[in-house]
Parts: C-alpha cells; structure tokens; sequence
C-alpha cells in the first residue's frame, strides 16, 4: 500500500491564510473602550471596560465580563474602540484645546448612531464651545441635547456673551430655526424657541421675535403660567414689545399688569418697566404734563437698576429721558442727561447718540 500523500504547498499555504486570517481578526476583537474616572483637575485612574449604554446619569459598561457603573461626572475622558473623531474630540477637551475640542464634537453630536455618544458630544460641544467663544457651536449643542433629551438640557442654554460677533447670532439662529422647521415635539420646542426668542432680541429682529412669541404662547397652550412661569413670563414681554411695535398700546399694558407677579429676574422687571414708560410715552403725545409722568417711568428704570448686573435697560432709559426734555424745550436738563449718559456708559449705543446730540446742542 502506497503512502496517503502529504499536503501539497498549496494546501500548506491556504491553510496558513486562513489561520492568519483569524489572527488578523484579533485586535478587533480584543480592542476595548477606554474610561479615565476622576475628579478636579487630571486625568484620574485609567481603566479598560466595554461600554454598554448611558442610563440615567450613569455610564454603564463590562469589565472582565461584569457590569460596573460611574457616574459620568467622573468620567473625564472615554476612548472608545474605532471612534477617531469621538476620541480626538475627548483628548481636545481633556488638554483644554476648546476649539479642536467643540470642532470634533459637532459632527459626532448631529450624526452618531449612538443616542449616549451623541448626548456626551452635545454636553460636551456647549461647554468647549463656550470657552472657545463660539456661540453659534455652543447652541448647536444645545440643540442636539434637546432633542436627544429635553429634560437633560434644562439649565445648559448657552448665553451670548457681551461682545459675541453678529455673524455667530445670525448662525444660531439658523441652526435653531431649522431645528424647529423639521418638526419636534412640544418638549422640544419650548427650550429651542425660548434660545431662539433670545437671540432675536440681541440681534434687534422685531420681525423675528414676534413670529417666535407667537409659536412659543401656541406650544404654552392654555396652563402656560402654571406649567412654565419663568419661561412665559418671557413671552408676554414678548408679545407685549410686539403690541408696542404695532400701536396696540393698551394691549402692551395689559400684558405688562397680567404678568407682574411672574417677572422675578431684575432684566424682565426693567423689560417690563421700559414697556411700560414706553407707553406713557407714545399716548402723552404733546402734552406736557403726561411726558413729564413718562421721564419719571423712564428714571424708575435708572434708579431700581442702575445697579443691578448689566445695568439692564439703563442707558435707553436715560437717553429716553433726555430726548423727553428736549421735546419739553428744557435743551439744559437734557444737556446734564446726555452728559451723564456719556460718562456712566461710554461703550453703550445711546452714548454715542447721547454724544451727537451733544456736539448739536452745543453750537
């Protein structure tokens, strides 16, 4: 009997390919997430898992087959196994490079597949954005949160800072208008369309603001006071400044009296009072006595914030105040008012018109 033939080469080698084959398909296998868990400053204790899911506020995930938990608070960076821009987006953070930080996290906010991984990115997008001074990135990740979580982004709307640059206003508010276009439940629209209602303000697009008082009251429905104070609170001011820009004087009043005892903030008790001298103003016509009784609801603005934080409405109350006098053939006092305008708020808007009205008078 002949011997049975030993394997050809060519076995040999197809054999040896598919073993390698197998190999190959370890590192994939044996890739793991990655978790730095600490507090303050650093990195904190690393430690490989394999994250399962976000429940809560919690990271959820397996370490040798068990499940184990950690607040995601401590958790100050996560590497996760084949998540190049998610990853890069954490060492950024991690480093304090806010820009690279909030420019990795957009895509990964608008478009992961994963819910938890989209929410870490947005939370994360506000706070880097923030610090980069990139308000129109922090809104979008403000977005992206309510619309993953609505009750996660309450508290996380991002505020324009003082010298924000217009073109960032104009890009935040586009990405919040075509959030609210697309369609989103009533939880949803509240939080977008108050940020939105916002920005219309600083940006001084009536139109706009108007429109956005409008859908926010039709969201509110009927329990608005009671289910949101704070928020319709900024509605009727809303819609009290859109009566005043149509001449429904009597409305702006209206509204102004039915939501006193909901205007707490110090900046929605002066929008309210500047509706309000606004009005005494506009139906004092000629009358002398009435445009005394509307520089007197100006000043009100001056003396209860004047000190207050941002000095909210102040040099329009003063500058008000001064035109009221000239109007009364009283040039002096208005001269003093214009004056101290200058002095108190030289970077602010009615100064510089304040200043004009001065080199004016002064001839």
């Amino acid at each position: 009997m002949r011997d049975e033939p030993r394997p050809t080469l060519a076995r040999g080698a197809a054999f040896v390919a598919v073993v390698l084959g197998v190999i190959a398909s370890w590192p994939a296998l044996l890739l793991a997430d990655v978790i730095w868990v600490g507090s303050g400053t650093g990195r904190g204790f690393r430690q490989e898992v394999d994250i399962v899911d976000v429940e809560g506020d919690q990271l959820i995930y397996l370490v040798n087959g068990n499940r184990g938990a950690t607040v995601l608070e401590r958790i100050q960076q996560i590497e996760l196994a084949g998540e190049s821009g998610f990853n890069q987006a954490e060492e950024a953070f991690a480093s304090g490079d806010w820009e690279k930080s909030a420019a990795n996290y957009l895509d990964v906010a608008r478009r992961h597949s994963k819910t938890w991984v989209r929410r870490r990115a947005a939370e994360r997008l506000i706070t880097a954005a923030e610090r980069a001074g990139r308000f129109d990135q922090a809104v979008t990740g403000f977005v992206q949160l309510t619309l993953i979580d609505p009750e996660a982004a309450v508290g996380r709307e991002p505020i324009a800072p003082p010298e924000v640059a217009p073109q960032q206003l104009e890009l935040a508010a586009g990405e919040l208008q075509r959030s609210l276009d697309e369609g989103v439940s009533p939880a949803q629209s509240r939080p977008l369309l108050a940020l939105l209602l916002q920005i219309h303000n600083r940006r001084g697009d009536e139109r706009g603001a108007g429109e956005t008082v409008e859908r926010l009251a039709r969201v509110m429905g009927d329990d608005a006071a009671g289910h949101d104070p704070e928020l319709y609170a900024q509605v009727l001011l809303g819609r009290a400044n859109l009566a005043l820009s149509r001449g429904q004087i009597p409305e702006a009043v209206r509204l102004i009296n039915e939501g006193r005892a909901l205007f707490l903030e110090p900046r929605q008790q002066s929008d309210a009072l500047m509706v309000l001298a606004q009005a005494a103003e506009r139906l004092a016509g000629n009358d002398r006595a009435k445009l005394m009784d509307a520089a007197v609801a100006y000043m009100k603005v001056v003396t209860f914030f004047k000190r207050a934080d941002g000095t909210p409405n102040v040099p329009d109350a003063l500058w008000k105040v001064g035109q009221i006098h000239e109007k009364l053939a009283l040039p002096e006092a208005a001269e003093d008012l214009y004056r101290d305008l200058v002095a108190r708020y030289p970077d602010s808007r009615p100064a510089v018109e304040a200043q004009k009205r001065l080199d004016t008078l002064g001839h």
